[in-house]
């Protein structure tokens, strides 16, 4: 073959490979875009949405093997139900209150005796709230084969209804003559509950109050003045609202009977206040009355006398 024929075969041969390798390059990214196309139009994007996380009861297969996540118990806050309402039956104990002198021209109150209470009630409209300060009192027995005792408290209700809800410090001498002293609380017809948290000692300042918060619900609160603790609590109870009181008690037993009255001296009460219709005022703005103590029984001739109000102010005298 002539040398000028072999070159130019080989010239053609150089130049089909050149068109085949260009063809081939076309034909791989027209795959390559004929796939890219067909994902995406079969893509669709997921979105997760997060409702309720459900609770997941821990046993020993909680830890996963080979996994240091852990599943932990999920679980929900109790729900807390209302107390009961207490609803005084209509033999709660109350003292027997007799007028000893009924209003006059001159005078608006009456003056009351009790064989267990002195000290000053207001009656005559509705008492959302009382409170009052006082001396924890520094008594001695006047037994030394008996139990004896006494009690300073606020309270509502009681005088004229059966209801009463009341708070505040007591003193009980052991027939050993060892005394205790404490504060508590009392909704009738249940029995006094012991305050612990505020120890109270003889010569401590104390200052109680009761308010209602809504309907049948009360806040209960004492406190110490002299040590600083304090106690507030809660109750429900249901009450007549006839009343407001602040008192010097001779004590009951369970059975009802009176604790034989230890000779308390003489308790002085000063912030006397209440609510009464809506409007917090003094105890004798309140036009408050005064109860007299009458000894009965082996506390015959002894009792507690309470002197003129000025204000929010008074106080109890044993005699």
């Amino acid at each position: 073959m002539p040398k000028n024929t072999k070159q130019k075969n080989l010239s053609n041969f150089g130049y089909m490979s050149r068109i085949g390798m260009i063809a081939i390059s076309i034909l791989i990214i027209i795959v390559a875009a004929s796939f890219s196309v067909y994902v995406l139009s079969n893509y669709q994007s997921k979105v997760v949405t997060i409702t309720d996380i459900p609770t997941v009861q821990k046993s020993d297969s909680d830890k996963l093997s080979g996994s240091t996540t852990t599943v932990t118990q999920v679980t929900k806050p109790p729900v807390e139900k209302p107390a009961p309402v207490v609803t005084p039956a209509p033999a709660s104990k109350v003292p027997s209150l007799a007028p000893t002198s009924p209003p006059s021209s001159n005078t608006t109150t009456t003056t009351y005796q009790s064989t267990n209470w002195a000290g000053y009630l207001s009656t005559g409209g509705t008492f959302t709230a009382v409170s009052g300060t006082w001396i924890a009192s520094s008594p001695t027995p006047t037994s030394t084969t008996k139990e004896s005792g006494d009690g300073t408290w606020v309270g509502i209700g009681g005088i004229t209804t059966k209801d009463l809800i009341q708070i505040g410090t007591e003193n009980t001498f052991s027939a050993a003559g060892v005394m205790s002293t404490s504060a508590f609380y009392e909704l009738l017809p249940a029995g006094a509950v012991g305050i612990v948290s505020v120890p109270i000692s003889p010569g401590d300042t104390v200052s109680a109050s009761i308010s209602q918060q809504a309907a049948n619900q009360w806040m209960l609160s004492i406190t110490n003045v002299t040590t600083g603790k304090t106690f507030s609590r809660s109750v429900s109870y249901s009450s007549s609202l006839s009343s407001a009181e602040w008192i010097q008690e001779d004590p009951s037993n369970p059975d009802g009977s009176l604790v034989l009255l230890d000779n308390f001296g003489t308790v002085q009460f000063t912030n006397a206040v209440t609510t009464m219709n809506g409007t917090t005022m003094s105890a004798a703005a309140s036009s408050a009355s005064q109860i007299h103590l009458i000894g009965q029984g082996e506390a015959a001739g002894h009792g507690g006398t309470p002197s003129a109000i000025n204000g929010s102010s008074f106080s109890v005298r044993y005699y």
